[in-house]
């Protein structure tokens, strides 16, 4: 998740479509920035196929506890066709380190005219901005309660890392472990260019292929292709599941976003859909 520093004015998301053989528009997405620079809104629209033209979806209203923006608050919002206006959905509550890692998230939904309280995650980070910790709680009422939980650790050079992911067992009341991802790091970087995940069967025992993706990076260390391919359980072994390609401007900051799915009926890729970024000039936040 990046900060609500948005160096971005718009995203247009398009679909392929294989009887026209064209994109088509799918969503689109408008953001505004105040004075500061600050996000303050983002909306986000559906492309009518039967009459044509934009029509509002949903959108998000970003509101800052000081002028650090270090701390604010997300509150998505529906639009309701029948009474022709907005409705409140979910809400964020963030905050920020000076780095601009998310370290504590809530949730709330909306029901009635209240927030309700929904869950937490609170994060670590060391000194070199890689992730140690996560934890995710669920609000009870007059209490938290355990959810899930994410141990990070890295060799000593950063090249490696191991995610260990456990929830929390209700009846036991202990942590069992139930996933891990495996990354490999572009050096100076906390890009993981590779990264296998493993899912975790006590009746086995042991850990079990999941998915895996491998990636390319430019001379800058962007990211440029990828491959992603899950575990396939009744056959096992490897199969291809999406392709990823991203191109840049000249700043580096994001142009274009292609995703490809695999085709097992013609043994080929296909286009699937591509994100185009509309930037403000400043380093797009990766």
């Amino acid at each position: 998740m990046h900060n609500a520093m948005c160096n971005y004015s718009s995203r247009l998301l398009e679909n392929w479509s294989a009887d026209i053989q064209d994109w088509v528009n799918s969503l689109s997405y408008t953001y505004t920035n105040d004075n500061s620079g600050k996000l303050i809104q983002r909306l986000i629209q559906n492309w009518d196929n039967i009459n044509g033209g934009w029509k509002n979806s949903s959108g998000n209203l970003y509101d800052y506890a000081d002028a650090s923006g270090l701390t604010y608050t997300s509150t998505l919002q529906r639009w309701s066709s029948s009474i022709n206006d907005w409705t409140n959905n979910t809400k964020l509550t963030i905050k920020l380190d000076e780095f601009g890692n998310v370290t504590y998230l809530q949730f709330a939904s909306y029901s009635g005219d209240t927030w309700i309280t929904n869950g937490k995650t609170v994060s670590k980070f060391n000194e070199l901005n890689f992730e140690t910790y996560d934890e995710i709680d669920t609000w009870a009422g007059d209490h938290w309660e355990n959810f899930n939980k994410t141990n990070y650790t890295y060799d000593k050079n950063y090249t490696k890392g191991n995610q260990l992911g456990f929830y929390w067992d209700t009846n036991a009341l202990q942590w069992v472990k139930s996933v891990r991802q495996i990354d490999d790091f572009v050096p100076g970087t906390t890009f993981a260019k590779n990264f296998l995940i493993q899912d975790y069967f006590s009746f086995l025992p042991g850990w079990v292929n999941s998915m895996k993706q491998q990636s390319e990076v430019n001379a800058d260390g962007l990211f440029t292709s990828g491959l992603t391919q899950i575990w396939g359980n009744t056959v096992p072994g490897w199969i291809k599941f999406g392709k990823g390609r991203q191109e840049y401007y000249p700043d580096g900051s994001i142009r274009v976003v292609y995703s490809d799915s695999w085709n097992e009926g013609t043994n080929t890729w296909a286009y699937h859909s591509r994100i185009s970024y509309t930037h403000n000039g400043a380093l797009f936040n990766r």
